[in-house]
């Protein structure tokens, strides 16, 4: 069993653009929309103890700084490399993966940017509590109902709210509810909907 204490989560970015990612979540039956990154078990908690085992990444970190893509990680076993016969395993196992073209930025992201709803822990500075909590003095839920062009229509309005700097993205998700639940939450008739997944973004 391995217990780690230094774990930086943070939503995924990562964007294969040869591996048409998004044809992988087609395939398996997934949507973009659930990405459930920020729900987080601790598997060793400590039971007398407020302290926690995970950490986030800030909204304002840049993954390059955890991370390093194919290229800058080369580039470093280049500079760093003083291996007596010439030959890098590491740098043999880089070279292939070259020619893929690896971003970690919320621009190209196949799955939706969000902040999650883990960051108003108190794994977090204050300084930071305080930006989401003055974020957070207003919400609202938009939700897209099932028509031949929900999924782009969603992915449209949340490319539009993430470049818009008074919004950010909570969480998303795509559901498929009965006429019961919708009238429920939308307090109306089910019946003018059509029946479907629905698209919501927070």
């Amino acid at each position: 069993n391995e217990i780690c204490l230094t774990y930086m989560l943070g939503n995924s970015l990562n964007f294969f653009v040869s591996l048409q990612i998004l044809d992988h979540f087609v395939a398996s039956g997934l949507s973009i929309f659930n990405c459930n990154w920020y729900d987080i078990y601790d598997f060793t908690p400590d039971e007398n103890t407020d302290a926690v085992h995970i950490s986030l990444l800030k909204t304002t970190d840049s993954i390059d700084n955890h991370i390093l893509t194919p290229q800058k990680a080369l580039e470093h076993e280049v500079e760093n490399s003083k291996l007596e016969n010439g030959d890098d395993d590491s740098m043999s196992l880089l070279q292939p993966l070259m020619s893929i073209p690896l971003s970690f930025s919320t621009d190209n992201s196949v799955v939706p940017f969000t902040i999650g709803n883990k960051l108003s822990n108190s794994t977090l500075s204050q300084s930071t509590n305080q930006i989401i909590e003055k974020q957070f003095n207003k919400s609202a839920l938009i939700t897209i109902f099932p028509h031949e062009s929900a999924i782009q229509s969603a992915k449209i309005i949340c490319d539009y709210l993430r470049k818009t700097n008074s919004c950010t993205i909570v969480q998303t998700s795509c559901s498929q509810f009965s006429e019961h639940e919708i009238e429920q939450i939308f307090k109306c008739n089910s019946k003018v909907f059509k029946s479907g997944k629905l698209c919501d973004s927070f």
